[in-house]
């Protein structure tokens, strides 16, 4: 059981903002295990990502029937002190779980320390949401690596770019107005000269309020791949990227062109990201199952990207790399 058995552990405070990012991210971990055979996830109850960890489970029971939620407890009056909306969401969850345990009767200051031993302890991996280098989640995340756990660390990367940003409110900002021009529309849909006038107001304000963002803004191309092999034959793929910006202001880039790296990988599919400087750039190392990117951007047009297999060749080979890397000459 065991060794089909995986775990979380993750902060209780989680930004607003990134709840859907990292439930969703969750939700495609913990599927990618249930194909590898994994059946039993355990959660410790906690608010924040145990939260989130219960209820992508939850929603992937509906597709995976045979796959089973344990609610590690630590004790038997956790929710003490709680919300009275956070206490109905754990007695919701605990409801649907398919088995939970108390590893403690009543709280002690050691009890949520034992509680997450014990997910460590039955468990073969560990998803983890850790932002911090210190507090209960680093610890136990130290605490599965060293037993032998496969951990998977669940890390936000969060571009710089805000084109993507600006077209979404513009994007929200139409629905609204189309969703009120269409109830005009049911109102004076008898009158067909009102309904074209309509139409033509509706035409009005799409352009109003888009503007040039219906047009195209930017567009990225792989314009050369260096491939190089270290001592032992392992291939690297040096990629260099070209960005044109059409409609979009390349001004608005700053650090790491996320939306650059479409082109070869999605960023918010790898296992795992960590940010840091190539030389003075912003950089971002994806991993994924079989390879893992090492990205930076060097002027909002050129970006670069290091691929290599993801247990073939050490990461500090790949940054050392990098940072002796020349760029693309600048155009004058």
């Amino acid at each position: 059981m065991k060794q089909k058995t995986c775990c979380f552990t993750g902060h209780r405070d989680i930004p607003l903002g990134d709840y859907q990012l990292i439930f969703d991210k969750t939700e495609e971990i913990v599927e990618r295990l249930i194909k590898k055979g994994y059946l039993y996830f355990g959660a410790g109850g906690a608010l924040g990502f145990d939260t989130i960890a219960a209820l992508a489970v939850l929603k992937l029971k509906e597709h995976y029937p045979d796959i089973r939620l344990i609610l590690v407890l630590p004790c038997r009056f956790q929710t003490r002190g709680w919300a009275s909306e956070d206490v109905k969401i754990y007695e919701n969850i605990k409801e649907q779980a398919d088995k939970f345990v108390y590893t403690s009767e009543e709280y002690t200051r050691g009890c949520m320390h034992k509680r997450n031993r014990h997910l460590v302890d039955n468990s073969s991996a560990c998803i983890a949401y850790l932002t911090e280098s210190k507090g209960e989640t680093a610890y136990t995340v130290d605490y599965a690596a060293k037993h032998g756990l496969t951990v998977r660390l669940l890390v936000i990367c969060k571009g710089r770019n805000t084109m993507k940003k600006k077209l979404i409110i513009s994007l929200i900002a139409v629905i609204l107005v189309l969703g009120v021009a269409f109830a005009i529309g049911a109102l004076v849909k008898e009158n067909k000269d009102t309904l074209q006038d309509m139409i033509i107001r509706i035409e009005s304000a799409i352009k109003e309020v888009l503007g040039d963002d219906v047009k195209k803004q930017t567009e990225t191309i792989v314009v050369g791949t260096l491939k190089y092999a270290d001592k032992e034959g392992n291939e690297i793929n040096y990629h260099i990227l070209k960005t044109t910006y059409y409609e979009a202001d390349p001004s608005e880039i700053t650090g790491l062109n996320v939306d650059a790296l479409g082109v070869l990988i999605n960023p918010d599919s790898a296992n795992r990201c960590k940010e840091m400087k190539i030389k003075n750039w912003d950089a971002a190392l994806y991993e994924f199952d079989e390879h893992s990117y090492l990205c930076w951007t060097d002027t909002p047009e050129i970006s670069y990207v290091l691929e290599y297999g993801s247990e073939a060749v050490p990461d500090e080979e790949i940054v050392k790399m990098a940072e002796s890397a020349e760029t693309l000459e600048r155009n004058k």
